[in-house]
C-alpha cells in the first residue's frame, strides 16, 4: 500500500464533505470550459466567474461527496429503474467477455448528483471494469450517462485505465501524477474496451490481483486519495454545515446518499 502524501485532518465531531466549483479553476481553463458558446456569451459568462474568483464568492454548491468516500453495496432490484435499464447492457457485455460480476454499488453523494457503480474482475483479478451510472440535477432538469473505463493496479502504485475519448475538457492538472489512462476512439464498444486494456497489460508481472473485498476497499482508498490530491490543488473545497443541510434535503438520489 502505497502512502498518500495528500492525506487531510480526521474529521471529529461532524460529517464532512467536499464539492468542486468552476471559480476554483485557473482561469485558463474557466475559458476553455466555456468553449461552444457564442462568444457574447462566453465572454460574459467568463467575466463573471472570473470576478468571483477574485472575490473568493464560488458557486452555491449543488452536490458533495462525503469525505471520506465509501461505496455501499446494493441489489439489482433495489436500483432506480434507467440505472437497472442502463447498466444491464454493459454487464452483459462484461460477462460476454468473461468477466465476473463483483456487484451494484452507491457512491455517498448528496444533493443534485446520484449514481451507481457496477463492477465486473475478469478470471485472473488483475483487471477490474467499472460502470458507473450518474446522474446530474439542477432544479427540474437532469441528465444520466454511463461512464465505463477498465483499470489496473501495479505493484509500485500506479493506476492503468483504458476508456474512450470524450467531448468534456482534457485537464491535465487533475491527473495525479502515478495515475496513466490510455484514451481510445470515440464509438469503441465495451468488448473494444476491455479488449484495449487486456492486451496492454497482458505481458506485465508487476499487476496486484484483488479479491472482491479488497477491490472495494483499494477502490474506496483510491477515491479518498484522489479527493486529498483535489483539495491540495485547490479544485475541491468543503462545504460549511448550512451547505451539507441544504443539499440532504435536496438530494435526488435516496439510497445513494449517505447522512
Amino acid at each position: 500500500m502505497t502512502l498518500n502524501p495528500y492525506s487531510l485532518p480526521n474529521p471529529k465531531d461532524h460529517d464532512r464533505y467536499f464539492t468542486d466549483d468552476i471559480t476554483l479553476l485557473p482561469v485558463g481553463i474557466i475559458w476553455q470550459s466555456l468553449q461552444g458558446q457564442s462568444i457574447f456569451l462566453r465572454t460574459l459568462f467568463f467575466v463573471y466567474f472570473v470576478v468571483r474568483k477574485l472575490f473568493r464568492q464560488r458557486m452555491p454548491a449543488s452536490y458533495g461527496t462525503h469525505y471520506p468516500p465509501t461505496l455501499t453495496e446494493t441489489t439489482e432490484e433495489h436500483l432506480p429503474d434507467d440505472a437497472r435499464q442502463a447498466l444491464t447492457a454493459f454487464d452483459h457485455q462484461c460477462q460476454a467477455a468473461g468477466m465476473e460480476h463483483v456487484g451494484y454499488f452507491l457512491p455517498s453523494w448528496i444533493g443534485g448528483k446520484s449514481g451507481v457503480v457496477s463492477i465486473s474482475l475478469d478470471h485472473q483479478r488483475m483487471v477490474w471494469c467499472t460502470a458507473n451510472w450518474l446522474e446530474i440535477r439542477v432544479g427540474q432538469y437532469g441528465n444520466a450517462r454511463v461512464v465505463f473505463a477498465c483499470h489496473s493496479e501495479t505493484a509500485d502504485g500506479t493506476e492503468l485505465h483504458t476508456s474512450v475519448e470524450t467531448a468534456e475538457l482534457w485537464i491535465p492538472q487533475m491527473i495525479p501524477s502515478n495515475v496513466q489512462i490510455d484514451r481510445i476512439p470515440r464509438g469503441s464498444t465495451v468488448a473494444d474496451i476491455i479488449e484495449h486494456h487486456q492486451t496492454s497489460v497482458a505481458d506485465r508481472t508487476d499487476l496486484v490481483a484483488f479479491d472482491n473485498d479488497s477491490l472495494i476497499a483499494h477502490i474506496q482508498r483510491r477515491s479518498l486519495e484522489l479527493i486529498d490530491f483535489m483539495v491540495s490543488k485547490g479544485f475541491y473545497v468543503e462545504l460549511t454545515a448550512d451547505e451539507i443541510d441544504r443539499l440532504r434535503r435536496t438530494s435526488v438520489g435516496g439510497a445513494s446518499q449517505r447522512v
